[in-house]
């Protein structure tokens, strides 16, 4: 494992892990989700140990609020910037997602498989339904959000009230006196404007049909979609929730499907399970070359 330092074009320089196997010409970049990243999520650590064993590289893509809140240095402007999950910006997940794919083809990678985990995976979709990338061959999507469905049952109408309170007194990058969902810091103006507001996410409407599905019809190459059989994002039926998911695209029979047995959301004691399972995948379809 190397820290690696992944320049975008508006001047932030996202920094993450990559874990490089020999010989190979495969990476698999994988977006991570809400406040996730390689320190408070085992998940992401054990893929990457697993998959650059078995020759496959390996970068957990951690998009601007990867790490709660941060300065950093802005090389355009050369000005120190606030960032994060607490003021995250879903406008600009294209260019971070861009950066990564080219960072991995700087390293003369040919065979990229960009991947995402639960909101990482909605994140996925919306980038490959506006930039049909011929060097991505494959997506994984694990643990893919209802981001309506998602956001009525972790805020409550009097968190909402406090926001726009915020906001409306002119303190809309305050940080909220609450977490978002019970575990993220956020400013008002996130919550409201990014989050509440936000139609870019909602590309997997199945359970609250508040959304759009073009965004997955858009999508021409195919995949693997992974979800735990306990996944509480994903309804009463995760293989329903995936399958529609599936079907929705322009080729499903070409997709795969699979059912985690025990696996929740984050995939919690399942670790090795997942990285073994994304592994397979990506060796039956032949995407490991040296």
């Amino acid at each position: 494992m190397k820290i690696i330092s992944v320049p975008t074009k508006r001047g932030l320089i996202l920094r993450t892990v990559m874990y490089e196997a020999e010989k190979t010409d495969t990476v698999l970049i994988l977006m991570s989700g809400i406040c996730s990243n390689i320190f408070n999520n085992q998940l992401i650590q054990t893929t990457g140990e697993i998959l650059s064993q078995n020759g496959i590289s390996y970068i957990a893509g951690q998009a601007m609020d990867a790490f709660s809140v941060l300065h950093y240095s802005n090389t355009v402007t050369k000005e120190q910037e606030l960032k994060g999950v607490a003021i995250d910006d879903f406008g600009v997940i294209n260019e971070d997602i861009q950066a990564y794919i080219e960072y991995a083809k700087s390293l003369g990678y040919r065979n990229i498989i960009l991947g995402g985990h639960s909101l990482g995976s909605n994140r996925v979709i919306y980038y490959l339904s506006q930039n049909p990338d011929e060097s991505v061959k494959q997506f994984i999507l694990s643990g893919p959000v209802d981001f309506a469905d998602m956001i009525s049952k972790t805020t409550t109408h009097e968190q909402f009230e406090i926001a726009h309170s915020m906001i409306r007194k002119g303190h809309g990058d305050d940080i909220l006196p609450f977490l978002f969902g019970g575990f993220s810091p956020m400013s008002a103006n996130t919550m409201i404007r990014n989050w509440y507001n936000n139609k870019i996410y909602k590309n997997c409407p199945f359970l609250s049909k508040d959304g759009e599905t073009d965004s997955l019809s858009k999508i021409r190459i195919n995949g693997m979609i992974l979800i735990g059989s306990k996944d509480s994002c994903a309804g009463q039926n995760p293989f329903e929730f995936a399958n529609q998911i599936s079907n929705s695209m322009q080729n499903p029979e070409k997709n795969k499907i699979v059912i985690l047995e025990d696996a929740g959301h984050i995939f919690y004691n399942k670790h090795d399970e997942y990285a073994k399972t994304v592994l397979e995948y990506i060796k039956s379809r032949e995407l490991i070359t040296v």
